[in-house]
C-alpha cells in the first residue's frame, strides 16, 4: 500500500519469491535443491483485518519504521489508509476476507 507513495517496509521475515528461496539455498552450498509449496490460509473477518492498519502504525511509530512513515504527510498516511480499506471491502465475501499463506518445503543436500 505505501509503495504507492514511493516508501517500502522491511519485511523481517520473507524470502520474496521461490527464486530468491533457490538462491538462498545455493549460495549456502547446497544441491540438489527441491522446493515444493503448499497454499494455507483462512477467512479473516473485516475488522480484524482492519485493526491491521492501525497495528502497523502503531508498531512502525516505535521501530525502525518510524522514518518511513515520517516521510508521509498525514493527508498521504489517511489517503492510503482509505484507499487500504476499499480495497478490503472489494475483497470481502460471505465467509470474510481470504488471507493466504503460501508455505515453502525446502529439500537440498550439502
Amino acid at each position: 500500500m505505501l509503495e504507492r507513495y514511493g516508501l517500502k517496509l522491511d519485511y523481517s521475515n520473507c524470502i520474496g519469491s521461490i527464486e530468491n528461496c533457490k538462491k538462498l539455498f545455493v549460495n549456502a552450498g547446497f544441491e540438489a535443491i527441491d522446493i515444493k509449496t503448499e497454499q494455507h490460509g483462512i477467512y479473516v473477518s473485516f475488522d480484524s483485518v482492519k485493526t491491521k492498519w492501525e497495528e502497523l502504525i502503531s508498531f512502525s511509530f516505535h521501530s525502525k519504521s518510524e522514518k518511513i512513515l515520517s516521510e508521509l504527510t498525514l493527508i498521504h498516511v489517511a489517503e492510503a489508509k482509505a484507499k487500504f480499506e476499499a480495497e478490503l471491502e472489494a475483497l470481502q465475501t460471505e465467509q470474510g476476507i481470504w488471507d493466504d499463506l503460501t508455505t515453502l518445503y525446502i529439500l537440498g543436500h550439502k
